[in-house]
């Protein structure tokens, strides 16, 4: 059963777009930011039509009307609405097929000259918001923002015959040529220049016209040449300036097959394809015998399905289609556009296909091994990286979008927001590189996805996140969400965390974020927290206020310290985990208490776990001095030798310690003029009184 789109069009019930507008079958119209080109096209002094009476002039309008629509719906334009004696028409909206400016400007032109009635338009680009109204489906679609007005009050200022536009669109249809008419007040925009279209014509940006003789000479050459790069690099635009200045130049017809892939009904797009090329399936099918013409008409739309089981149906079509092309007189020129995820079908016939067949592919991937590579936006992020959006089912679109606004989150945030999806889809299709999506394919993302959706996303995010206990995740979702409040505490409830487990280091940043997003309120309170984190590792002075002053852990150690007592500091030492600086202090305090109790195998037990590599060098060195000379007391030289290594501490004390336990190494191990060099040189760096 077919699907009837708004437009009127008729589509088999496979089709997910609409084969004649573009737009979204079935499901539910998102709201999003889109980059269009608006074009207002409107009959000058039509009233003059309503003295032959109200019937005839009637029906003289809306002929003339359904004429201009059907010039802007076969440029790629939809027609949003007939408004008394215009048309609004949106091209970029609700789906893009690229060169949006371009095809904008080219349906103005075609609608002006061939109207019965004198006529003008306006065309005017950039961002606006797409949506339903209200609460509506798909086929209730409006547009808001600044080009729908500025392409009405264009056209309102051009005079009959013109088609005025604005130096947006001229710029981003490269070919279109503009002659200034000064600049008008547009109310809401202020002073706007201008321009009275000119010329029209399809053409390159100047650095890349050399591209379209490479182009021609490498597929007379190789015979079958892909053009790759990423989304967004101009693959489309230049196979279209190809096919409308080179390939018709050619000496052997050209079919063109569009937007292939699941979602695009294969039989549509052949049948659109053989009906541009030679105006009728007939040619195709006359020469072939009864089942594989069966077999052809079926690949077309033209005849139901053979009962045959599907591989010999398969089967079937694919000989069927290359005997048919054999069996023609001329070669023939096959262009594939939008060959990012082919049908099965296509890519089985690309592997075996007719020796009379050239074939010049786009794709993101490099199909084949001779190949014309692009890189780089040829146009804003949003408008170059629509058509690569709006290609994909929802929900790998929805998927890729959330990627894009969200960055690097776990698999089940994306479907969360965009139910189950296909990652390999993405990944065959180049949109996700290494698990991330592109650069200026998230730009695109976050300015496609309106701020309150992506807020939600961020919301959403934050919670599972924080359900997974990864807070410092959840907080850079809320910060994006807005909830600074809430984001500065989960940060600080991260900070103390790592603090507690004894990452004082790693909480320091946390704390620096928090402060940044906190109230007023909170910062003194973090500014403290922070300052005893840094204490903890010896490289601040302790805050006045914070947490270390009112910590009984650090009371006690404090009172061990002045009255050591080994037991009490063995039972201690967990509690001073947060405290890196005093943990290492009281092992080295400990350590000595046993080693001086004549247990040097306990002592070394209590110096097995090495200083935090936050500290300064002193602790850490005082730490490597006295377990060489535990391991030494055990006749374990070899093991302490590397403990000695390096360079002198900065500290007299540790230097002293360190010195002296490397010079008792040497001579232990029989290295006496060794240990009376570096003696001398140490005693030279000593200072004495």
């Amino acid at each position: 059963m077919s699907v009837r789109c708004a437009c009127g069009q008729k589509n088999p019930p496979e089709a997910r777009y609409c084969l004649a507008c573009g737009q979204l079958l079935g499901a539910k119209l998102p709201r999003e930011t889109r980059f269009v080109s608006v074009v207002f096209f409107d009959l000058a002094n039509s009233t003059e039509a309503f003295r032959q009476g109200l019937s005839p002039a009637y029906r003289r309008l809306r002929e003339a009307l359904e004429e201009a629509a059907g010039r802007a719906r076969a440029r790629g334009g939809f027609v949003h609405r007939f408004l008394g004696d215009g048309v609004l028409v949106f091209f970029g909206a609700p789906r893009s097929q690229g060169l949006e400016p371009w095809r904008a400007l080219a349906a103005a032109w075609d609608m002006v000259r061939h109207s019965p009635f004198p006529a003008r338009a306006g065309v005017a680009s950039g961002e606006a918001l797409w949506g339903p109204l209200g609460s509506g489906y798909a086929g209730e679609p409006t547009l808001l923002g600044p080009p729908v007005n500025l392409a009405e009050r264009l056209s309102k200022l051009a005079a009959p015959g013109e088609v005025l536009t604005e130096a947006t669109t001229l710029r981003l249809a490269p070919g279109a040529e503009g002659a200034l008419l000064g600049s008008r007040e547009v109310k809401g925009m202020g002073q706007v220049p201008v321009y009275r279209l000119v010329r029209l014509a399809l053409d390159l940006p100047p650095h890349r016209r050399p591209l379209l003789q490479t182009l021609e000479a490498r597929l007379l050459t190789e015979r079958r040449l892909v053009v790759h790069g990423p989304a967004g690099s101009g693959k489309s635009f230049l196979l279209e300036v190809f096919r409308e200045r080179r390939a018709r130049g050619l000496p052997f017809p050209t079919v063109r097959l569009q937007r292939m892939g699941p979602e695009m009904p294969l039989r549509a797009t052949l049948y659109r394809a053989v009906t541009e090329a030679f105006g009728t399936p007939e040619a195709l099918l006359r020469n072939l015998p009864g089942g594989l013409a069966e077999a052809l008409a079926y690949s077309l739309g033209l005849a139901p399905r053979p009962p045959w089981e599907k591989r010999a149906l398969d089967e079937a079509i694919l000989t069927a289609w290359r005997e048919a092309l054999m069996g023609l007189k001329t070669p023939l020129l096959l262009l594939l556009q939008d060959l990012h995820y082919p049908d099965r079908t296509l890519e089985r016939f690309l592997e075996r296909m007719p020796e009379n067949l050239l074939v010049l592919a786009e794709s993101r991937r490099p199909l084949f091994p001779a190949r014309l590579g692009l890189e780089g936006l040829e146009a804003p992020p949003l408008l170059a990286l629509q058509p690569a959006l709006d290609a994909l089912p929802v929900p790998e679109r929805t998927a890729l979008l959330a990627m894009g606004v969200l960055g690097e989150v776990p698999p089940e945030v994306v479907e969360a927001i965009a139910g189950p999806f296909s990652r390999e889809r993405l990944v065959a299709e180049e949109l996700l590189v290494h698990g991330r999506v592109p650069p200026p394919l998230a730009e695109a993302a976050r300015r496609l996805v309106p701020e309150e959706e992506r807020t939600r996303w961020h919301r959403l995010a934050a919670r599972l996140l924080a359900a997974q206990g990864r807070l410092e995740e959840a907080a850079h979702h809320l910060a994006e969400a807005g909830e600074a409040r809430e984001a500065a505490h989960l940060l600080r409830v991260q900070a103390q965390a790592l603090w507690r487990e004894g990452h004082p280091d790693r909480a320091l940043p946390l704390y620096q974020k928090a402060e940044g997003l906190a109230p007023p309120g909170w910062r003194a309170s973090l500014a403290a927290e922070a300052q005893d984190a840094l204490a903890s590792l010896g490289r601040a002075e302790e805050a006045a206020s914070g947490p270390r002053r009112e910590d009984a852990v650090l009371a006690r150690y404090r009172e061990l310290r002045a009255r050591p007592e080994a037991e009490a500091l063995l039972a201690l030492l967990p509690a001073l985990k947060p405290y890196p600086l005093e943990q290492a202090e009281a092992r080295l305090l400990l350590a000595g208490l046993l080693w001086r109790a004549f247990r040097p195998q306990e002592a070394l037990a209590v110096l097995a776990e090495p200083p935090h590599p936050g500290l300064p060098p002193d602790p850490v060195l005082e730490h490597r001095s006295l377990k060489a000379g535990l391991l030494m007391d055990l006749g374990r030289h070899a093991e302490a030798e590397p403990l000695l290594e390096g360079p002198l501490p900065e500290g007299l004390e540790a230097r002293a310690r360190f010195g002296a336990a490397r010079l008792r190494l040497l001579l232990e191990t029989g290295r006496l003029a060794q240990a009376l060099e570096e003696g001398e040189n140490l005693y030279a760096k000593t200072p004495h009184p």
